[in-house]
């Protein structure tokens, strides 16, 4: 599901430069996150996947010792679901604590995700959406590609 958003915001930015013109009701927003996207692209490196966070993206975190908000063990991976800066009142994580922003928190420093397991057959993962904690920018460790596979319905990750 990530890989088809990030190709459908290649295509969206390569239209953009080729034709010299902004896609249809853009903002600086969605133009901003164009070119974030864009850069997934192997030719530009410096761009850290820290920058790129956006729902939907999974990253292998590593939980910083005592951390009471995140998900999973000692390494395991997550699915990045929304920025903690702008959700709702009343939003919980799986183990019942309420999850909100501090007064002044910036956007992009924390994110609520959902817990990406593994499954019975070896290398498969299985999506536990329902399973959510708060994750820092700080323990997540790298971008993680996970191809769906129809048949045994389970994702696997991509090398």
């Amino acid at each position: 599901m990530w890989g088809l958003h990030v190709d459908s915001q290649k295509k969206l930015a390569t239209r953009t430069k080729t034709t010299g013109t902004k896609p249809t009701g853009a903002n600086p927003e969605v133009a901003r996150l164009a070119k974030l996207s864009a850069s997934t692209d192997p030719d530009r490196p410096e761009v850290s996947f820290k920058e790129r966070i956006r729902p939907g993206m999974v990253v292998r975190i590593e939980p910083k010792e005592g951390h009471r908000g995140g998900v999973g063990e000692a390494k395991s991976y997550a699915m990045v679901m929304s920025d903690v800066v702008g959700l709702g009142e009343g939003v919980r994580d799986m183990k019942g604590r309420e999850v909100a922003a501090a007064e002044g928190e910036e956007k992009g420093n924390r994110f609520l995700c959902a817990v990406v397991g593994k499954a019975p057959p070896p290398g498969a993962y299985n999506m536990h959406l329902w399973m959510q904690g708060v994750v820092t920018v700080e323990e997540m460790m790298e971008e993680v590609l996970l191809e769906y596979d129809e048949a045994t319905r389970y994702y696997y990750m991509v090398v």
